[in-house]
């Protein structure tokens, strides 16, 4: 027997329900179906329904071509035109981070050309009030380093507000910390200066242990980090504090574990007290070891399969409390902060398929009193071409 939604039975059902006797025992018969074919039960579809739906189709049309309100919700013009363009990398540009100040804002991209470069975008308040935005100008100063980078983030320096730029590099443990060049010497503003480097596996015995994939700053705690990385055949989440390398790294060279010396002291130059020795350098670096190593908050693994050609990433919770992180397997896992527990999985994707990007936050949301409240939402999107949407409920949604 056909499906309950096939053609056939649909039109059985009409021929029945208005009593065409003849012609539905000519059609069932003709139509090699059988003699109770037609009834309907409570939810069955008919005829009447599509041509219903076939009408609420066509308003709904009609209303798109139309609109409503078209001043309020209507394209705007002029039209999200091409503002400023630029061609400085030489490979594929991966990551982009931005921050915004009062005359301008940084723009730092990294490409598999193994570089950062940094660009300047001034404007200015016309007397209008409206914001004058100027073009994208030639970089303002460029970062080569040994392997390509992975992750970039602009983060505040706890003594003077201004931005330092962070940087995490594909085979090395460690975040790198910058110094951002004077934007207002347009002639010769200077190279970003390595201020200090960070490990995050500082008493590991492996040359590479893995690689810092995707950093995000914890929303209530801006000198909290949490790090995914390229471990396999599981990711692990790391959670650490920064150490903010002192502005004297300006004047004085790069601090923490790039200020280790690492040839070692002759016999000739221990005569002299104020050289250090190789024991003193021993004992130096494990100073910082035992630092970094106590910055280090959680790390556990996630459970979250990936390969070495993954595309790790993550997203926190917008109350701090926990991090969701992507997968191979079509999962999203919930990582609580405080125990580093894999303590909630969304599944929602196809099975065995990757969710490539994630992100979470709070989104308004309007009561039937008018009164815009807050909710938890989750967005994920995969290599199965979905893009869902979950939302937390809150306390008094049980």
């Amino acid at each position: 027997m056909p499906a309950t939604d096939s053609p056939a039975i649909i039109l059985a059902r009409f021929l029945k329900a208005n009593n065409y006797i003849e012609t539905l025992e000519i059609f069932l018969r003709e139509a090699g179906l059988p003699l109770d074919a037609g009834s309907a039960s409570k939810g069955d579809l008919t005829i009447e329904k599509i041509l219903e739906e076939k009408k609420t189709f066509d308003v709904s049309v009609s209303f798109e071509k139309l609109g409503i309100d078209d001043d309020e919700k209507g394209w705007r013009l002029p039209e999200g035109r091409v503002a400023a363009e630029r061609r400085d990398h030489t490979k594929y540009v991966v990551k982009v981070a931005s921050w915004e100040e009062p005359d301008g804002v940084w723009i730092a991209t990294v490409g598999w050309d193994a570089k950062v470069i940094l660009y300047r975008l001034n404007w200015s308040t016309q007397e209008s009030g409206s914001i004058d935005y100027h073009a994208l100008h030639t970089p303002i100063a460029s970062i080569s380093v040994p392997t390509n980078p992975e992750a970039i983030l602009f983060v505040q320096h706890p003594e003077d507000k201004n931005p330092i730029l962070l940087l995490a590099r594909r085979d090395s443990t460690f975040l790198y910390y910058y110094a951002l060049p004077d934007p207002s010497n347009q002639t010769a503003p200077g190279t970003p200066l390595l201020l200090g480097r960070q490990n995050l596996a500082p008493h590991s015995n492996a040359w590479i242990a893995f690689t810092p994939s995707a950093i995000a700053l914890c929303p209530t705690d801006p000198s909290l980090l949490a790090v995914a990385t390229s471990a396999v055949p599981h990711m692990k989440l790391i959670i650490v504090r920064l150490l903010f390398p002192p502005l004297s790294s300006i004047s004085t060279g790069p601090h923490l574990s790039s200020d280790i010396p690492t040839a070692p002291v002759s016999l000739l130059d221990r005569q002299d007290p104020s050289l250090p020795t190789q024991a003193s350098q021993t004992r130096a670096a494990l100073v910082v070891a035992d630092r970094e190593n106590t910055a280090i908050l959680i790390h556990c693994t996630t459970m979250s399969p990936q390969t070495a050609y993954s595309t790790p990433t993550l997203a926190w919770r917008p109350d701090g409390s926990g991090v969701w992180v992507n997968s191979d397997d079509g999962v999203v896992r919930g990582i609580e902060t405080a125990t580093g527990k894999v303590v909630s999985t969304l599944n929602g994707h196809e099975p065995g398929s990757k969710v490539r990007c994630l992100w979470a936050g709070h989104v308004g949301i309007q009561g039937d009193d008018d009164e815009v409240r807050l909710e938890e939402w989750i967005v994920s999107g995969g290599f199965d071409q979905r893009l869902i949407v979950w939302r937390v409920p809150a306390a008094t949604d049980g």
